[in-house]
């Protein structure tokens, strides 16, 4: 799955790094797509860092 910034994302599993993931009932927005994965800011400003595998893209 492609992932851009700007996209809205689901989480099905914890972040490999960053704290205060809200859980998978949350939706986030891709922050910024790099090499090491798919940085995700969750609601209250909180950025983690997922795998794309753990990923859904909401808007594609």
């Amino acid at each position: 799955m492609k992932f851009e910034k700007g996209n809205l994302v689901k989480a099905w599993a914890p972040p490999v790094r960053g704290e205060g993931w809200p859980g998978i009932d949350v939706l986030g927005v891709v922050y910024a797509v790099t090499p090491e994965g798919i940085w995700v800011e969750w609601p209250v400003g909180i950025v983690c860092l997922h795998d794309s595998f753990d990923l859904t893209n909401i808007d594609k």
